[in-house]
This record gives structure tokens, sequence and C-alpha cells, in this order.
């Protein structure tokens, strides 16, 4: 968890659709260029990839996906919200014949950490965190 204030760089929406995480991708990029080093935004933006995409494969086909990214002295917080499903939760999974479960592989493994909950809305967030230093 974040031991200073965090300041919120930014927060972008996007359609639950493919070309959407592209999308997402590329503002991620774009709102931590000049901020941090390129192996940092590679990261974040790889993660970021990771769970836009679960979010429009899990929730509404119709909903939206709300993507904040967070800043504080030593910590990025990216965190991605979608009209949540209750037959899914997002869960991590080491068995290479399932089809879900392996982007979040990826963000347990390159994020510093990461979770995900309901918010007061029942909207899911799943959010992950990064060393601003690499």
């Amino acid at each position: 968890m974040m031991t200073d204030a965090r300041r919120l760089l930014g927060v972008s929406n996007y359609a639950a659709t493919t070309q959407q995480v592209s999308f997402a991708k590329l503002w991620i990029r774009k709102t931590l260029a000049g901020r941090v080093d390129q192996d940092t935004i590679f990261d974040v933006s790889l993660c970021v990839v990771e769970l836009v995409e679960n979010a429009r494969k899990h929730g509404p086909a119709d909903g939206s996906i709300t993507v904040a990214l967070y800043m504080s002295t030593d910590v990025i917080r990216v965190e991605v919200t979608d009209e949540g499903s209750e037959e899914t939760v997002p869960r991590v999974t080491d068995n290479l014949l399932t089809e879900d479960g392996h982007g979040l592989k990826i963000v347990s493994e390159v994020a510093k950490q990461w979770g995900s909950h309901q918010d007061a809305d029942r909207k899911r967030v799943v959010w992950c965190e990064f060393s601003k230093e690499g």
C-alpha cells in the first residue's frame, strides 16, 4: 500500500471492445511519458492491457470500463473498473490448460502487488501497483 499521498493523474473511459483495449494502452503510455522511465511505462501498459481485456471479456458486452491512474512519490497505481459480474472473480492460474487466469498471472509477476474489490456501486475494481523507479 502507498506510504504517501497519491495524486490522480487522470481517468479515461472505454467501451468494452477490443479496439478500446489498445486505446487504454496508448492513454497510459501518453500519461506516463516523461514521468517515469520506459521500462516502467512498458510494465504498466502491459498490465493495463491485461486488466482492460479482462474487464472487456468478463463484464457486460455493452458495458463501460474506466481506467484511473495515480502516482505518489514512489508508487504508480492503476485501477480498472468495470460493471462487474457475479459469475466471475479475478484469479490467477498456473494451469496451462485453462483459458482464463493467464493475464492476471502476468500482472502478478510484473506488478509489485495487485488485488480487486467491489466498490459502493457494486462495480468491480481491479488494481495494480508498481514501484516508480522500475
